[in-house]
């Protein structure tokens, strides 16, 4: 379905290449003759048609981002219907054809670490979870926007939860975000800012874009009950592969148990 549309597009591009060319070569010729008759009604006529071809350009131009975007779309709900469409359910599969196509980020090389980690100030039914979570963000659409990196403490227990830090770094490792707690402090329960991503997948190499990710690291303190249990969910498109897996880690004290499900 969405081949026709690159045939499509790279047409367009031949042709307005074309027209280019056909409008400086239209102005010049107009302005030639304009010096050599400057009575002539001919050069103005040139002149015109060299400029309509411009204009055509210029909108040519606008009229192809905007039909990229429509292109990236089409293709990337022609894989999906082809893959999942025969084996996941109709009500499944629309909600995940829609959160999919609207979803303008992808988290790659996701690291998770958990330690449970028992404490005197807490009861004793109860102990820290300490997360550490990494990844590189990515971003999906044609055009650089703005996008805000949020996450959220799941479980409160008054100060003693919260962020130990949070930091959003470029592709080169300079900081563009950072939370530190400091001692003596309330923990932030919350990390939410407003990044600036550039293109992060080239479609037509079929590729991702290291150097425009955002690397992006945080640690929090929660407290779960014990035996207690954990969901760990992702609200928003990860890749998860054999090649790029998703690296989940546990930490546990002697004697405790695990059990995943």
């Amino acid at each position: 379905m969405w081949q026709p549309l690159v045939h499509m597009v790279q047409n367009i591009w031949i042709l307005t290449g074309a027209a280019l060319l056909i409008s400086v070569v239209l102005t010049a010729w107009a302005a030639r003759k304009k010096r050599r008759v400057p009575d002539s009604l001919t050069p103005e006529i040139l002149r015109d048609v060299g400029v309509a071809f411009l204009v055509a350009v210029i909108v040519t131009g606008l009229y192809e981002l905007h039909s990229r975007t429509i292109l990236d779309t089409a293709k990337m709900r022609e894989v999906l219907s082809t893959v999942l469409g025969y084996n996941v359910p109709l009500s499944a599969w629309e909600g995940v054809n829609t959160n999919i196509l609207k979803c303008s980020t992808i988290r790659r090389n996701v690291k998770i670490n958990f330690e449970i980690k028992p404490d005197k100030s807490l009861p004793n039914d109860t102990a820290f979870l300490i997360i550490d979570y990494s990844y590189d963000l990515y971003w999906l659409k044609s055009d650089s926007g703005r996008f805000t990196v949020q996450h959220d403490i799941e479980s409160r227990y008054g100060d003693l939860t919260g962020f130990d830090y949070a930091v959003i770094r470029d592709s080169h490792g300079g900081i563009l975000e950072e939370y530190k707690y400091e001692p003596g402090q309330k923990r932030e329960q919350e990390f939410k800012k407003t990044v600036l991503l550039d293109l992060g997948y080239d479609l037509k190499h079929d590729r991702f874009l290291d150097d425009n990710a955002l690397h992006v690291m945080n640690r929090r303190h929660e407290v779960i009950n014990l035996p207690g249990n954990y969901t760990l969910g992702f609200p928003t498109l990860v890749e998860g592969t054999p090649e790029n897996p998703v690296i989940v880690s546990v930490s546990l004290p002697n004697p405790w148990a695990l059990t995943v499900w």
